[in-house]
């Protein structure tokens, strides 16, 4: 059914109730948007969950030890990485990769949370 056949039905069934009518009718087209708003903030959670999580992947990188590559290509790919952040205006991250890789990851823990709040949260207002 198109969005408008589906008002229409939803409609005539909030009419034909007898407890309450237009009342029914309010109700659903809350619950509806109250939904459909839930799931592109769910979504975009995701999103930002996704991108904190490639930047977190990215300073964890930064901190961890060389293996399998020479020590001088490693230290020409991090000076070339840290002259474009420090263009960037993002050289403090650059000298202390560690802490930016701490912030980034209790940034995803808590966004995960969120992300587990707002699906426990539907769950429960679907169960009543």
């Amino acid at each position: 059914l198109g969005a408008a056949e589906e008002e229409e039905s939803l409609a005539e069934a909030a009419s034909s109730d007898d407890d309450g009518g237009p009342i029914v009718y309010k109700v659903r087209g809350f619950l509806r948007e109250y939904f459909q708003a839930q799931e592109d903030i769910y979504h975009a959670l995701l999103d930002s969950v996704d991108k904190v999580s490639y930047h977190l992947e990215y300073w964890l990188d930064w901190t961890m030890p060389v293996r399998r590559r020479p020590l001088w290509a490693h230290r020409a790919a991090r000076r070339v990485s840290a002259s474009y952040l420090a263009m960037l205006g993002r050289s403090e991250q650059t000298s202390a990769p560690s802490r930016a890789a701490k912030q980034f990851s209790q940034m995803h823990s808590e966004l995960c949370r969120l992300v587990a709040f707002v699906k426990v949260s539907s769950c429960e207002l679907l169960s009543f």
